[in-house]
């Protein structure tokens, strides 16, 4: 046995050290460093994920510990997997004892070892759905009264994915709604003392306003109890940065109207009676929502990591479990942490005094958190932690220069920048570390139309793989799910085969969505409209010269199609098949009749297994496993929301439901099913962090899809691509995005011939 473990040993020391030389100096600073906080900024390709490994087996190397005694925790499950595995190919067996978590992972994890401390939680407490936060929502705003900011006569319901993400952002950023009272009351205050006077100002034409006026407000901000406040402050700059501009009069004054804009916006966005009002409202539905998940026996995604800070601050047992189980801590993607990922984070690392706590990020690289707040982060790092080492890596192992300098060109534009945080004490412009790589511009054309845009896009791709690539090293890359069905269903007409990083949505699905047309019309057979559709497609088969008689009788008696088809009206209507059209008329009212008396559940499957029906038909079709693999998804999901019902789920409430999923865009996805992984993938832009390809083409890239607030006209659409290879990028007619202008045009091929 010590012999199997001195070989173990071996091994384990002969592929750190192969692995160690191939590091560059930066990167082994990091590894070396295993005491003490330690910031990593590392840029995009920079090798972070085999930094973190190599930091972990080091550790390994260095002390005493057992693998389970390091904590790592990332953002995706994706990340977990990959670090695993880079963990495994260095360390062997060991990578499956280091504690590797997503921070809700983390959180689960200590909630199911010590069930027992966490009482708010019963023992069949139930994460909550999207779809049940939409229908709480909704229940709450129906308690709204009349003439609520937030419930707008026409549509009431209008801001319900509005309070979803709000109430989400609260709880991640540890606001509860005691902390929001407060801040309301705070806010309250400050409008009762100043709100007048700004009030009188904002009210008074700029061209009128003397720079006493700006001299007596910022006086009577600075000098009230409410000097420290955060709307007081930024109001006192800049009215200060106005009074000190060194500047003649002439040109002073054309100063007046911005500063007195930006001093509007934000009493109005805070402090106004109206922003008042919407602040209470938005209380409101927080407690609402709190109480509810309370009543149901529900928590959600947010309330893992708050319940778990909440025990660690009232319970230094069970703090103290598990601070003495990880002593040293790893954060992989740490500019997207929130608050309260944060306070995990210092709560675990608060016995020592300089704790071993390693975090990996990029204030550049934001996803999950806005830019400000990114920085936010590295300023409470460096404030949590005094003393800590910044380290950052530079040297892109992924891209060529020229990338790197366009990407560069664009985000140098930002204030919020660690670079400026250190005051240039740290340097973070990329350096492409192949350096023998051609350099290739990033080329850019553009589109009259979306749909010649999409279309042009498949025509790159086409070419591509006829030259010789492979589709696997081809990504298509959009901001929104919807976006990438569309491309998706372009690339399919043609036979190219993709993937989707998000799954295939169920509900767009054309054959589903002819199946949800059926049930929608047995739960309410007055849709004429939707008999019709149903008549038209193909398990039923009705012939198209029918169709257009039935619907010419129909309108030129002024009656509806249900009359006619079940009555002797049909015998007036010079069809072709009348037989036909009076069979599938008797299925439907027979599975009418059922959907009244059984479940939705039984009512589906009697439909679905009814003999020369829809499941004969489409056993007939080319893609007849992908759509089955729909239907029992759908299926599954309607098990789902059957067994959460109180009473019995029929047929109409799971119409209602399809309904709230298709208006709130509730994703309802099935992993794509492909014969070869050689597929082109189609991701959003935040899934593809991390992943390269040979051939990336961004689509929609204007200002209204990926940037600021750049008007433009209807049908100018356009898409750009950066590659390693240079390959042909997309951009609409007309300006290019913020991105292409804001880098010198050598670098991009522009096509506007189009």
């Amino acid at each position: 046995m010590p012999e199997q473990l001195t070989l173990m040993s071996n091994a384990f020391e002969e592929r750190y050290s192969s692995r160690y030389e191939e590091l560059n100096p930066e990167q082994k600073k990091a590894v070396d460093l295993i005491e003490g906080p330690v910031l990593v900024l590392a840029g995009p390709g920079t090798g972070k994920t085999e930094l973190l490994a190599m930091r972990i087996a080091n550790i390994l190397r260095q002390t005493q510990l057992s693998a389970s005694n390091i904590l790592c925790l990332t953002f995706t499950e994706a990340a977990v997997t990959e670090m695993r595995s880079r963990l495994s190919e260095i360390i062997g067996p060991d990578a499956n004892r280091v504690a590797v978590f997503t921070f809700h992972a983390f959180c689960q994890n200590v909630i199911s070892e010590h069930s027992e401390r966490f009482a708010q939680l019963g023992s069949d407490a139930e994460l909550i759905s999207e779809l049940e936060q939409v229908s709480m929502l909704r229940g709450i705003i129906d308690t709204l009264p009349h003439g609520d900011p937030y419930k707008p006569v026409s549509n009431p319901y209008l801001h319900v994915k509005n309070f979803l993400s709000t109430v989400s952002d609260l709880k991640r950023e540890q606001i509860t709604p005691d902390v929001l009272v407060a801040g309301i009351e705070m806010e309250s205050k400050f409008s009762a003392l100043h709100g007048e006077s700004l009030q009188t100002f904002i009210g008074t034409h700029a061209s009128s306003l003397k720079r006493q006026h700006f001299e007596d407000l910022r006086s009577e901000l600075s000098g009230s109890d409410f000097a420290e406040y955060p709307i007081s402050v930024e109001i006192v700059k800049i009215l200060t940065q106005l009074l000190e501009l060194d500047v003649e009069e002439k040109i002073w004054k054309k100063h007046r109207a911005p500063a007195k804009a930006t001093i509007r916006k934000l009493y109005e966005k805070h402090v106004s009676p109206t922003a008042l009002a919407k602040q209470r409202s938005l209380l409101q539905v927080y407690n609402g929502y709190e109480s509810g998940l309370r009543q149901s026996n529900r928590y959600d995604y947010n309330d893992m990591i708050n319940f778990v800070i909440e025990r660690f601050r009232s319970d230094s047992e069970l703090l103290m479990i598990y601070q003495e189980r990880y002593q040293y801590i790893l954060v992989d993607e740490y500019q997207d942490t929130n608050t309260a990922q944060n306070e995990t984070v210092a709560l675990l690392a608060s016995f020592f005094e300089r704790p071993n706590v390693f975090a990996v990020g990029d204030d550049d690289q934001s996803v999950f958190r806005f830019q400000g707040a990114s920085l936010e982060n590295v300023i409470y790092f460096d404030r949590q932690f005094p003393g800590a080492e910044v380290i950052p890596l530079i040297r892109n192992y992924r891209s060529q220069q020229t990338i790197l300098d366009a990407a560069h060109a664009l985000i140098a534009r930002n204030s919020n920048r660690a670079v400026n945080y250190f005051g240039g004490s740290i340097e973070k412009t990329l350096i492409a570390a192949n350096a023998d790589r051609t350099p290739a511009p990033l080329l850019l054309q553009t589109y009259a139309s979306e749909l010649e845009e999409l279309h042009g896009v498949a025509d790159a791709i086409e070419k591509r793989i006829a030259g010789g690539a492979q589709a696997e090293d081809i990504a298509v890359i959009v901001r929104k799910n919807r976006h990438a069905d569309e491309i998706a269903s372009v690339l399919a007409q043609r036979g190219i085969p993709y993937r989707l990083d998000k799954g295939e949505s169920v509900l767009n699905n054309p054959f589903i969505q002819r199946f949800i047309g059926l049930l929608t019309l047995l739960a309410d057979p007055s849709r004429d409209e939707l008999l019709f559709q149903t008549l038209a497609w193909e398990p039923f088969a009705a012939g198209a010269r029918d169709l257009v008689a039935l619907q010419r009788y129909c309108r030129h008696n002024r009656t509806g199609l249900w009359d006619v088809i079940s009555s002797d009206q049909l015998s007036e209507v010079q069809l072709a098949d009348p037989d036909g059209i009076r069979t599938v008329t008797e299925r439907i009212n027979n599975w009418s009749r059922i959907s009244l008396e059984m479940p939705a559940l039984e009512a589906m499957d009697t439909i679905l297994q009814d003999s020369g029906g829809i499941i004969t038909t489409l056993l007939g079709k080319d893609n007849s496993l992908h759509t089955m693999l729909r239907i029992y998804r759908l299926r599954s999901e309607l098990v789902t929301l059957s067994e959460k019902s109180d009473s019995t789920y029929m047929l109409e409430d799971f119409i209602r439901d399809l309904q709230l999923y298709d208006e709130y865009n509730i994703e309802l996805s099935e992993k794509t099913i492909r014969a070869s992984d050689d597929a082109v993938e189609i991701t959003t832009a935040h899934s593809s962090k991390g992943h390269q390809y040979d051939h990336v083409f961004i689509i929609k890239a204007v200002k209204k899809r990926l940037g600021q607030r750049d008007r433009f006209q209807p049908h100018e659409h356009s898409a750009w691509c950066c590659t390693n290879a240079g390959t042909p990028g997309y951009t609409r007619r007309g300006t290019p995005s913020l991105f292409c202008r804001s880098y010198a045009s050598p670098a991009f091929d522009y096509d506007q011939s189009l």
